[in-house]
């Protein structure tokens, strides 16, 4: 469900991004109290984190690359930041990496049953057929089917991604 705009802009910007050693993870325009918002999101693709002043490097970055292509022709306002622990997944692989963790998914066109919306266990990843137990019921869903989904922030989610950041820091 990403907008044409959102993927010219992901397209422009994830050269400069992937150059600081980071991974774009979605574009997303949006609205905060009426002022449009574009969000950029990334991280480091070994550590799933990104420090502050990584987002604010890459936004400058962004911003000149935006200045340029003049994607947006209004006022709005650029943010760069972290996914979060409730990250959104945008790519097969992004499922594959936090398999037996929840995820809340909206497919892009309803199942058989009508069904357009989940929320279920990430089974496991087969190529781009993504497997997810909703209820003790298994789906297996094209990813190219997928029009949204994020992790669910859990207890489990939270203590793993802070074992991890805590590894990223000793190595850093």
């Amino acid at each position: 469900m990403t907008t044409q705009l959102e993927q010219n802009i992901a397209e422009a910007i994830k050269p400069v991004i992937e150059e600081t050693g980071h991974r774009l993870v979605c574009v997303e325009m949006g609205q905060d109290g009426g002022m449009p918002v574009l969000r950029v999101m990334c991280d480091d693709p070994k550590t799933n984190n990104i420090g502050i002043d990584k987002c604010a490097e890459i936004s400058r970055e962004v911003s000149m690359i935006l200045d340029v292509e003049d994607f947006i022709t209004y006022q709005y306002r650029l943010e760069v930041s972290s996914p979060g622990i409730d990250r959104p997944l945008t790519t097969a692989e992004d499922f594959a990496n936090y398999i037996s963790h929840e995820a809340k998914i909206v497919l892009s066109m309803p199942m058989a049953t009508g069904q357009k919306k989940m929320r279920g266990v990430i089974d496991r990843v087969d190529g781009d057929v993504i497997t997810v137990i909703v209820d003790g019921q298994e789906f297996e869903i094209d990813f190219d089917r997928i029009g949204k989904a994020k992790l669910v922030l859990t207890d489990r989610l939270i203590k793993e991604t802070a074992k991890s950041f805590e590894v990223s820091n000793q190595t850093e």
